[in-house]
């Protein structure tokens, strides 16, 4: 998601979103005074604190699967029990949200 400032296709509120987690994640440092100020106007107070707990519990997960080498199963493993298709890619199976 780095290019995500150079794409035009992102929402005000999108891209609102994606500035915060820049910053929430980013150490040291924090969120800056005019990037809260924009997500405080697009956001309610229950939809800031939504995002930033969703965020900072991506980022302690990606931390942990980091820092103990953590491998995802594979899709077709992970979805096998259930009897569902895995769709692949280009050999690389990919889920589908519905």
């Amino acid at each position: 998601m780095s290019a995500w400032r150079e794409a035009d296709f992102f929402t005000p509120a999108e891209r609102a979103a994606l500035e915060l987690t820049e910053q929430i994640t980013r150490l040291p440092g924090g969120v800056d005074d005019a990037t809260w100020e924009e997500a405080a106007e697009i956001f309610s107070e229950r939809e800031l604190s939504d995002l930033i707990l969703a965020v900072g519990t991506i980022n302690l997960w990606n931390r942990l699967g980091v820092s103990t080498k953590l491998v995802p199963p594979p899709l077709k493993r992970l979805f096998a029990d259930e009897g569902v298709e895995v769709p692949t890619l280009g050999g690389v199976g990919v889920a589908l949200g519905g």
